[in-house]
């Protein structure tokens, strides 16, 4: 996993909405 995404709802399901950054 990318550190860059820690808090991506769409890698883990949870955190803040926050939109898929670009990889």
């Amino acid at each position: 996993m990318s550190p860059f995404f820690p808090l991506d709802p769409f890698l883990h399901g949870q955190g803040p909405p926050i939109p898929p950054r670009s990889f």
